[in-house]
């Protein structure tokens, strides 16, 4: 089971989202960015946090490509060209709406 570190009111809802979709059950604990817990497993004090077999993930891209492609779900295969137009348009809508 995964655990989420992070509130739904930042980008940890993207990461409780993508386990959704993908149909996997996780814990959710529910820290502000910068406090203790968060700390503990990423020292930049940023959320959210993945918690996969004790090793912490984050960046919330990071964890859903690393999500889509360990489950081979929502995701082109790695090293395709369908994949990097899938990175490309993500990290494109990324820069836009995390601008606005």
């Amino acid at each position: 089971m995964y655990t989420v570190i992070g509130t739904v009111q930042s980008r940890a809802l993207r990461v409780l989202w993508m386990l959704e979709e993908l149909g996997h059950s996780y814990e959710h604990v529910v820290a502000a960015p910068r406090s203790e817990g968060v700390v503990a497993f990423n020292p930049a004090g940023k959320v959210p946090v993945l918690i996969v077999d004790g090793t912490p993930i984050t960046d919330s891209t990071a964890i859903i490509q690393y999500l889509a492609d360990r489950h081979g779900a929502l995701t082109h295969p790695a090293g395709t060209l369908e994949r990097a137009r899938q990175d490309s348009l993500t990290q494109f809508l990324l820069d836009e709406f995390d601008a606005a």
